[in-house]
């Protein structure tokens, strides 16, 4: 395997361990801070995020689910990179992003610009998104209609801050923390500042261009509001 593979496998590996604590937080009600963070829009006692699921609802996605659900995810991502090691060509890039770097600051600029119709469009056919213990959004139609169409109208002036990135021929991702401000939290509660972490991986299709294959993110605990 390449350096980029393993890379991966540390970031999905302390992915797994932080969800899982933060599953187990939620287990004790709905005062924990991830409690269904994606899911039905229904009301949450603690107002903390724009989606909020029952808490009846999260014996559908175990721990052990999520461990799957990230290591199927990290074999799905390793496997066109594996063998593979010259650096990648500039002339072989996106044109609008020729580093992991380029392609996270041209997708946070269009989010905050509220550019829906673009980022669907730059998301791969298999995309998968992750919002912190929430049910998986599998497939470009379900993350574009819930994550990008859901999500957009309820948050704003999202920044990230980079903590690892990187590029093969192949494959480029970004992980770090967040800061974003929910405009519209559930229930009619205050807007508030919301913190987290992130990881966004880019696999290019044929014909040269990177497209988002996969978004984790995730409210810090310690953030919940």
């Amino acid at each position: 395997m390449t350096g980029m593979v393993w890379t991966l496998m540390g970031l999905m590996k302390g992915w797994a361990g932080w969800l899982e604590r933060a599953h187990a937080e939620a287990q004790g009600g709905c005062d924990g801070p991830l409690c269904g963070f994606v899911g039905e829009r229904v009301a949450n006692p603690a107002g903390r995020f724009p989606y909020a699921g029952e808490c009846n609802r999260l014996p559908l996605f175990p721990r052990t689910a999520m461990r799957i659900l990230l290591t199927s995810l990290l074999l799905t991502l390793a496997l066109p990179v594996c063998g593979q090691s010259k650096p990648e060509n500039n002339a072989n890039r996106s044109a609008k992003g020729s580093t992991a770097d380029a392609l996270m600051d041209e997708w946070v600029s269009s989010w905050n610009r509220d550019e829906a119709a673009y980022i669907e469009n730059g998301l791969a056919p298999d995309a998968v998104v992750l919002l912190g213990n929430g049910a998986p959004l599998k497939g470009k139609a379900a993350a574009g209609k819930d994550f990008v169409r859901g999500q957009m109208p309820l948050v704003s002036n999202l920044t990230v801050k980079a903590a690892d990135s990187g590029m093969s021929s192949d494959l480029a991702y970004q992980t770090g923390s967040y800061t974003q401000r929910i405009d519209k939290p559930a229930g009619g509660g205050q807007p508030y500042t919301q913190t987290g972490r992130y990881t966004f991986v880019w696999r290019k299709l044929p014909g040269s261009v990177f497209r988002l294959k996969s978004v984790l993110m995730a409210a810090d605990p310690a953030a919940a509001h």
